[in-house]
């Protein structure tokens, strides 16, 4: 890439379909407008501390279909008004639990199709202005209580094709209301009975009513060919694996 250099002014970089597999650290120093970078379809394989810090304004920073196996602690660093990442399509088994920690305007984080195993608490938690998080097709088979605590503005969550045998009880956190989720999906995961379905089962219809009172439908998906507002908790502590996706669908739709 250094054999390459950009005009100074540009806003848009995409490295999209390439060879590249290392950006220098250097790169984009002199580039104080720069509003998005894609480097999908690269055959990245190392993304170094501090390769962006030069790039304050960067709001997109998109990586799809790429070789990474790990996200050091100072990758995105000085990316302070980054609101889009993307991750996905790759080889990602492991991120540093304060990767984020300068990415506090992030409101769209794609992370799906890559080999993660586990979510730790803090790794989400400077990200206050999260909106939607896709970590789908991974391999996550265990999600710490606590790793959305104060993700409070989340409306999209996918779980789906994992190894999830449960789920945080504290999740939806849906006792003080400050639940946003409108659509969370968790099929292909082998759940079975555990207190956080049984409390979900629990709280769905108040949680509902107030956040959405002029609520027109609420649908769960399959739960082996039953419709979730006809399942008994009785049944989700018999030890079944379910499917479930919600999907809220206010009146004003």
């Amino acid at each position: 890439m250094s054999d390459y250099p950009m005009p100074s002014n540009i806003k848009y970089a995409f490295f999209t379909n390439n060879s590249i597999q290392q950006v220098p650290i250097s790169y984009f120093t002199n580039f104080a407008d720069l509003f998005q970078i894609t480097l999908s379809d690269n055959p990245l394989s190392n993304i170094a501390n501090f390769t962006f810090s030069t790039v304050p304004s960067l709001r997109l920073l998109l990586f799809s279909y790429h070789q990474l196996t790990q996200i050091e602690k100072y990758a995105f660093s000085g990316l302070i008004h980054l609101t889009r990442l993307t991750l996905s399509h790759g080889l990602i088994r492991t991120i540093h639990p304060e990767s984020f920690q300068d990415n506090t305007e992030v409101t769209h984080l794609w992370m799906s199709w890559n080999k993660l195993s586990v979510i730790h608490r803090e790794l989400f938690a400077p990200l206050h202005k999260l909106e939607v998080l896709q970590i789908h097709t991974n391999g996550l088979h265990w999600i710490e209580d606590g790793s959305f605590k104060y993700n409070t503005l989340l409306i999209n969550l996918a779980f789906q094709n994992n190894f999830l045998e449960s789920f945080p009880s504290s999740l939806f956190n849906m006792e003080d209301h400050s639940c946003n989720i409108e659509w969370f999906a968790i099929y292909y995961n082998p759940i079975n009975c555990n207190e956080s379905m049984c409390y979900l089962k629990h709280a769905e219809k108040d949680w509902i009513t107030f956040k959405y009172p002029n609520i027109l439908t609420c649908t769960w998906g399959n739960l082996n060919g039953r419709k979730w507002n006809t399942l008994q908790i009785e049944d989700i502590c018999a030890g079944r694996s379910l499917s479930v996706c919600m999907s809220v669908c206010p009146s004003s739709y």
